[in-house]
């Protein structure tokens, strides 16, 4: 790995610049689809050097370094761990203990969150690059979804030490837990891409985003099990990630069978299908959405 310095250096040549017209980006379909795979393709590299550059800059003058990347989550499941006393209810018959349920959902909700405000801000972290050149969104947003990712990577290395400490026994079906995780993270970024141009345009965005994602947490079976018929589990049916969520725990640490692991099967599949497509959707509404944020920085 290149010194930090040199890391940093790198970031004046990371942007490619493109050209715009007054013609619609969408009057040729194949064409837009087609020049948006290229700068796709092109914006690896860079991505990658900008993941470099921002881990750079978060871990330069820390005296812990990359370690930093371990120790909010650490804390977060000792907190969580300790201070979670009361008898709460428990899935699965009581048999997993109601701290680690809380733990567990408490990971999916930080991975969500932390993805859509990565994706959320890429408008309003390079407003003043954007007045200077016309920079390819592509490579922002690869270098958010690489970060994300590694962010993942740290959690999920943590919640193993979790289900060390709880002796909670994983399913034989926990790779289709690994999947929901990467499919919570695709959805994440995909709420962050749809949010960008808006939050960009306005400001009601950001101090919603400042309560809003807990209050839609706090209504999905992320923190505590609803028992059945009553008010809270009505609530979490009514939400969209509610079903990703609990099968996301069940291929992780729930029942075993061929019964549970064809149905983990076709309800990952079909998610992927979906949340890639409706990833596509939203980068190319960041992409249609652009010049206009641009113009409205400029005014």
């Amino acid at each position: 790995m290149l010194p930090w310095f040199d890391v940093i250096a790198e970031s004046d040549e990371i942007i490619d610049l493109l050209s715009y017209t007054y013609e619609s980006p969408l009057a040729s379909p194949l064409g837009f689809l087609r020049n948006s795979l290229h700068d796709l393709l092109t914006s690896i590299d860079p991505a990658y050097r900008l993941f470099r550059r921002n881990l750079a800059l978060r871990y330069r003058y820390s005296s812990l370094g990359i370690a930093w990347s371990v120790a909010p989550a650490l804390i977060i499941s000792l907190v969580m761990t300790v201070g979670q006393r009361a008898k709460l209810s428990a899935l699965y018959g009581g048999t997993v203990p109601p701290q680690f349920y809380a733990v567990f959902g408490l990971f999916i909700a930080l991975t969500f969150v932390e993805a859509m405000n990565t994706q959320r801000l890429i408008f309003s972290g390079i407003s003043h690059q954007m007045m200077r050149s016309r920079a390819a969104i592509e490579s922002l947003i690869l270098a958010g979804a690489a970060e994300n990712a590694f962010n993942l990577l740290v959690k999920l290395i943590v919640l193993a030490g979790v289900f060390l400490i709880f002796r909670v026994p994983l399913a034989p079906t926990w790779p289709f837990g690994l999947v929901g995780f990467g499919m919570i993270l695709i959805l994440g970024t995909a709420a962050g891409l749809l949010l960008a141009p808006f939050n960009a345009l306005r400001d009601d965005i950001e101090n919603i985003m400042m309560f809003f994602p807990w209050v839609f947490f706090a209504a999905a079976p992320v923190f505590v099990a609803a028992r059945p018929h009553t008010v809270l589990a009505t609530v979490y049916r009514l939400n969209p990630l509610s079903s990703l969520i609990d099968m996301t725990r069940t291929a992780t640490y729930g029942s075993a069978g061929n019964a549970v692991f064809a149905s983990c099967a076709t309800y990952f599949t079909c998610g992927i299908i979906a949340s890639t497509f409706v990833l596509f959707l939203t980068w190319a509404l960041c992409r249609i959405s652009k010049p206009y944020v641009v113009e409205r920085y400029l005014v």
